[in-house]
């Protein structure tokens, strides 16, 4: 009797294992509990054909493309060791917290599903989990570990945020037998790199592209905010981010319109009902220091002016002159270069000051798109006696790379600093500003 049961169970377990290796939408339907969108359901079919080996998905952020990854993970994992034999899977992102996010989403499907759990060796680690017959990795983006592995599947979500050369070394090493599949994801935010080229080119590189999966069929993103994006986000932001479509070329990072809308409100100063945020970008040797007031008034950032710059004056003297005057009238956060971490510590030493560190190696392409989300949205207001500001946010470009030029920039980087108040209080640049939160309140401190 109990034999007869369990011939049956497998029997059953046996039919079950083919209709979901045919279809692995029913597979992450009935064993992950999930319900996949369109476009994610007629990837993962196209997964299923084992002839199509090389994808590229261009997506909105926020289409679901990571979680997807997850569940094509976990699909392969389940079902193709009985075709191939012992199977290994990586998950690469852009960076390194991006594989975690894909790797944990797969960990917390593995006690959902017999055919994953049943064959669980130990319990999963941070970085790898073991199976009888398969093996998942998630990998940082950096040549030395992507030169590695030699896996079954090779995964690699927001593929523009690593570098071409990472790509190009992961690429070389997807696995020999003639099996090895090569996914690439990502939000194409950026105009130009390795992963916008096979996008375009994918029937002459033998790749499938899918997409772009925009956010306006994912049925979990409501109207409400698909229609405050349409009216908060840049137009190639929002094409980008929203539509999962690649942003017209352009060579300059702040559209002109914008920039010359913030200055023109005239000249003001500061309002001392206000507290004030200063950013600093220091310069290398005798090379331009730039000191930038900001105040924060209903969402909106106001730059009095003139903007402080000293050109061919050394450290000692501006650092005189910070203590002995400036602080002294303007206290409050300070957020400077944290590459000169000497004089941010001597700042600490002024009474009232509250220094943070600002790494641009870290958040510069995050700083760039704050200020032209809020350049855009008309919150930022710069007085129009800031003119070294203006002329530098107007001739701020990119090269053909789409890497920011270099040149002519330290006030640029001061309000790159000052906007950093952003992110270490955790703000939504896209927080709606309601009409009460317009400049009429300031024009008493207008210079005439």
């Amino acid at each position: 009797m109990n034999s007869l049961a369990g011939h049956t169970a497998d029997t059953t377990m046996s039919v079950t294992r083919g209709l979901y290796l045919a279809d692995p939408v029913l597979f992450i339907k009935q064993e992950l509990r999930e319900n996949p969108s369109e476009d994610q359901a007629e990837f993962l079919r196209s997964c299923a054909d084992l002839d199509n080996v090389y994808h590229v998905v261009s997506a909105g952020r926020g289409a679901g493309k990571t979680k997807c990854i997850a569940w094509l993970v976990c699909w392969s994992v389940a079902m193709l060791p009985d075709l191939f034999g012992t199977y290994e899977a990586v998950i690469l992102g852009g960076s390194g917290e991006q594989s975690k996010i894909v790797y944990n989403y797969f960990k917390g499907y593995i006690y959902k599903t017999p055919f994953l759990q049943n064959k669980l060796e130990g319990e999963p680690t941070r970085s790898e989990t073991i199976f009888k017959d398969a093996r998942v990795k998630a990998l940082a983006a950096s040549e030395k570990q992507v030169r590695g592995p030699h896996p079954d599947l090779l995964v690699i979500d927001e593929a523009m945020e690593a570098e071409d050369d990472i790509i190009y070394s992961a690429l070389m090493q997807e696995s020999g037998p003639g099996h090895g599949r090569v996914v690439m994801l990502s939000t194409p935010h950026r105009q130009t790199g390795l992963f916008r080229e096979y996008w375009e080119k994918a029937g002459e590189y033998d790749y499938i592209a899918h997409g772009p999966w925009p956010l306006t069929r994912c049925p979990w993103i409501r109207e409400e905010k698909l229609k405050h994006w349409k009216k908060t986000l840049p137009t190639e932001k929002y094409k980008a981010e929203v539509l999962g479509e690649f942003a017209a070329s352009k060579l300059n990072v702040f559209d002109r319109e914008d920039v010359l809308a913030a200055f023109s409100h005239g000249r003001f100063e500061v309002d001392p009902a206000y507290p004030i945020k200063t950013g600093i970008d220091w310069g290398f040797s005798i090379s331009k220091t730039v000191f930038l007031p900001g105040q924060v008034k209903n969402k909106t950032l106001y730059i009095p002016g003139p903007e402080y710059v000293f050109e061919h004056i050394r450290y000692p003297k501006v650092m005189k002159w910070a203590r002995d005057k400036y602080f002294p009238k303007h206290p409050g956060e300070v957020y400077g270069d944290g590459s000169h971490q000497g004089e941010l510590q001597r700042l600490e030493e002024i009474p009232g000051t509250d220094v943070h560190y600002v790494f641009f190696s870290k958040h510069k392409l995050h700083l760039t798109e704050i200020i032209e989300t809020l350049l855009f949205q008309r919150r930022i207001i710069i007085s129009s006696d800031n003119l070294i500001l203006q002329e530098e946010l107007l001739a701020h470009c990119r090269d053909a790379k789409d890497n920011i030029i270099k040149k002519k920039d330290d006030t640029v980087d001061a309000l790159r600093c000052l906007c950093y108040y952003v992110v270490k209080d955790g703000l939504d640049v896209l927080d709606k500003v309601e009409e009460e939160d317009a400049p009429q309140e300031w024009l008493h401190y207008l210079c005439q």
